[in-house]
C-alpha cells in the first residue's frame, strides 16, 4: 500500500507545482487511477506504476486546460475569417 501512497503523493506534487487547484488535482489523479486499472484490466501488464500515472495526469491536466480555452477555437479555416489590420 505504500507503493500507492508514494504514486498519489508524486502525482499531487506534479500538478500542485504547476499550479493547479486541490478540487482539480483530486479529480485528475482519480482520473489517472481509473485510466491505469482500466489499462490493467484488459491484460496490460505495466512495469513501471509511478511513470505512467504521472505521465497520464500531466496528460489529463493538458487537455483540460485546452477544453476549458475551447472558446478561443473556431471550426473554420482561416482562409474563410475576416481579419482585421492593425496600424503598423
Amino acid at each position: 500500500m505504500s507503493g500507492w501512497l508514494q504514486y498519489l503523493k508524486k502525482m499531487r506534487g506534479v500538478l500542485s507545482h504547476r499550479g493547479r487547484r486541490r478540487e482539480e488535482i483530486e479529480d485528475l489523479m482519480q482520473d489517472a487511477l481509473v485510466r491505469l486499472l482500466e489499462y490493467c484490466e484488459h491484460g496490460a501488464e505495466v512495469r513501471e506504476p509511478e511513470a505512467v500515472l504521472v505521465r497520464t495526469v500531466q496528460r489529463l491536466a493538458m487537455n483540460h486546460e485546452r477544453d476549458e480555452h475551447s472558446d478561443l477555437y473556431v471550426d473554420e479555416p482561416v482562409e474563410n475569417l475576416d481579419l482585421v489590420a492593425g496600424n503598423v
